[in-house]
């Protein structure tokens, strides 16, 4: 239990999430004690995914007091249940009904799953203006401006960019919305509205259909 604003995250410890710069973000956010983040993610990941040492940059900057490390997580491929099951004691619900802001600071997305489950929980959002992410949560999220050509990386093998978001922008994002809960109270209302539409079975009954097609061919 905790008398801060508290962020999190539900990403998986690899490079394109930039969870470092999140890590910069509540660096900025030191003087605010009320603020804390929940990184729900593997602490330390080294392969080829570029995962960060978080434990080290934690360290580093100085965060052991508001940023908070779940260090059970060791397995990338093992999370915890959305919903109830027999044996867990807790469940991704119940993590997100303990936040009250969901941060994203992804470079890439398809659909950025964790935040569509925040938001389906009540929890506002905020996300990169950029990829299928925030195609996908336009409609409720809260976006990290990203108008400067220097705020991408380019992968010379593919010729694709990601975003770099600014750490001083998710910053003053975060600090922004916990002055207006006014605006927090609308995103958490819409975001449970847009989520309650979206359903998986029109897009799965395609898969099947153009499988069987496939098949056949």
């Amino acid at each position: 239990s905790t008398n801060k604003s508290m962020l999190i995250t539900v990403a998986r410890n690899a490079g394109r999430k930039k969870l470092d710069r999140l890590m910069q973000a509540m660096e900025l956010l030191k003087p605010y004690k009320d603020i804390g983040l929940y990184l729900h993610t593997v602490p330390f990941v080294n392969h080829q995914l570029g995962g960060h040492n978080l434990r080290e940059l934690q360290r580093e900057m100085g965060l052991e007091e508001s940023v908070i490390l779940n260090e059970n997580l060791n397995d990338p491929t093992f999370g915890i249940p959305y919903d109830k099951e027999p044996s867990a004691s807790i469940t991704m619900i119940d993590l997100y009904s303990a936040a009250d802001l969901f941060v994203s600071t992804s470079g890439a997305e398809g659909w950025n799953l964790p935040a569509a489950e925040a938001a389906a929980c009540g929890l506002p959002v905020i996300m990169p203006e950029y990829s299928g992410a925030w195609e996908a949560a336009q409609e409720y999220a809260f976006g990290i401006h990203l108008d400067d050509p220097d705020d991408y990386e380019i992968f010379p093998r593919f010729g694709s960019r990601m975003a770099l978001v600014r750490p001083s922008v998710v910053a003053a994002t975060i600090t922004t919305l916990r002055d207006h809960p006014e605006e927090m109270e609308r995103a958490s209302k819409k975001g449970m509205e847009v989520t309650r539409q979206r359903k998986w079975k029109d897009t799965t009954d395609k898969i099947v259909v153009l499988v069987g097609e496939a098949v056949k061919k």
